[in-house]
């Protein structure tokens, strides 16, 4: 199950990627694992994506849930 999460996760990763380098826009994703780690990725990068209101959120929201 670990391997399907890494590649579907690196597929999201190159798409964000990919959706920057072709529009410009700025990306951020959040995706949880089966195990329930966090994982961040941004274009430019995580920290000039405003998302730290949503993390938190998130973490919220999900330790509610599990």
């Amino acid at each position: 199950m670990y391997c399907t999460f890494t590649k579907r996760r690196n597929g999201l990763c190159s798409k964000a990627r990919e959706l920057y380098n072709l529009c410009g826009a700025q990306v951020a994703a959040i995706v949880f694992s089966p195990k329930n780690k966090m994982y961040t990725f941004g274009e430019p990068s995580v920290d000039s994506v405003t998302i730290s209101p949503y993390i938190t959120f998130i973490n919220i929201n999900h330790n509610i849930l599990h």
